[in-house]
């Protein structure tokens, strides 16, 4: 089972400090600014999921190519890493595979469930296969933890793209790029941080993760969404309408929070410094607020005895506002008195049922008082 941060998906945790680690004993976890390597190209989109990603780690000029190639475990210097690398490998005529082999120092051991090795760990995080024009993902945790290059999903092991118009990568510049130009919006594009859905959209993944036995997610434009045994078909206008949806009220609740710090702000200094010139704030009705509040589901909300006392007062206290509906007024009481009746009867029933004291109908009676009025109404005509 993986931790909340990587089984909801959604990226691997980047908490940490740039602050050095105590003399006397090297620290697998501490991060090293002659040699890491974080690409700057997601720009405000990476500086986001750094918020709820791996530690936070210095930028530094990128070693070219053939730095990358020459430098090894053997010539690291001191206590430095090696920097990151992306393998390829052909697999079959038309594709490849690429594997990541993540920055790693033989102590890095300590902190995930790997054996020291004079070669560094790699895993496979994504195949291209230009004949069948598909790009597939595997993502993985790039976060020193038990879960370092394991998958980061609880049970999705495969992101493809199907019918995307790929070529092979030649190198790992080319990897990149192909990456840029293919993953859609809400993707971690950075191999480097182990691909996948950003945290932000991580419900698509374990929403499709309740369905038991699917194993694998297919964008595509080509089929409708839906099931087909262990693979779910998501369609991209489907992705991207229920992406930006989420986008929607990511913003929505981040302008809330801001407002609701700013009146938590001014009522904790304003209002008690001087109550009569910074009288108490608080969060202005937004019309349709209750309407969106009780009819957002299908089935109806089960209220609270707080929430029904709540909407009495709210009613009692709009009289006058209802009084100009009429129709809607009269129906709501409609409503009120078949709702009223068929619980009335109901307990009407179950006095009979087991011969009720006279105390009981007497209550009853009390509470109901029209049953009488009723009676003797009926009584006369």
């Amino acid at each position: 089972m993986q931790d909340d941060g990587e089984a909801a998906g959604q990226g691997d945790d980047r908490r940490g400090s740039t602050g050095a680690a105590p003399e006397g004993r090297r620290n697998a976890r501490r991060f090293y600014t002659q040699i890491l390597d974080v690409h700057v190209r997601e720009g405000i989109d990476q500086i986001d999921r750094a918020l709820g990603g791996v530690g936070v780690e210095t930028i530094v000029t990128k070693p070219t190519a053939d730095e990358r190639q020459r430098f090894t475990m053997a010539d690291a210097p001191n206590d430095a890493p090696t920097p990151a690398r992306l393998l390829i490998e052909q697999d079959q005529p038309g594709r490849v595979d690429v594997l990541l082999q993540p920055q790693w120092r033989p102590d890095f051991a300590e902190a995930v469930d790997i054996k020291v090795s004079d070669e560094p760990p790699k895993a496979r995080l994504l195949s291209v296969d230009a004949t069948k024009s598909l790009l597939s993902i595997y993502p993985v945790g790039t976060f020193l933890s038990s879960r370092f290059l394991k998958p980061k999903y609880l049970n999705i092991r495969e992101i493809a793209l199907e019918g995307v118009d790929v070529r092979l990568p030649a190198n790992e510049a080319e990897v990149r790029s192909l990456l840029r130009e293919q993953l859609p919006g809400g993707f971690i594009r950075d191999p480097d941080f182990g691909l996948g859905i950003e945290k932000e959209f991580g419900s698509i993944i374990t929403s499709i993760e309740k369905l038991d036995g699917v194993t694998s997610l297919v964008l595509t434009n080509q089929r409708e969404t839906g099931r087909d045994k262990s693979i779910f078909f998501l369609n991209f206008g489907d992705f991207e309408d229920i992406r930006l949806a989420m986008a929607r009220i990511t913003r929505r609740y981040q302008a809330e929070g801001r407002a609701d710090r700013a009146i938590l702000a001014h009522n904790e200094i304003l209002t008690k410094l001087d109550p009569a010139k910074f009288p108490e704030a608080a969060r202005p009705y937004k019309p349709d607020t209750v309407f969106k509040l009780l009819s957002g589901g299908r089935r109806a909300p089960r209220l609270s005895a707080a929430d029904h006392n709540q909407i009495i007062k709210t009613l009692d206290n709009s009289s006058e506002a209802l009084a100009r509906m009429p129709a809607q007024l009269f129906a709501l009481g409609e409503t009120v008195e078949r709702v009223s009746l068929e619980v009335l009867i109901s307990r009407f029933e179950a006095l009979l049922g087991k011969g009720g004291t006279e105390r009981a109908w007497q209550k009853l009676f009390d509470l109901n008082p029209f049953i009488l009025i009723a009676w003797f109404s009926a009584i006369r005509l």
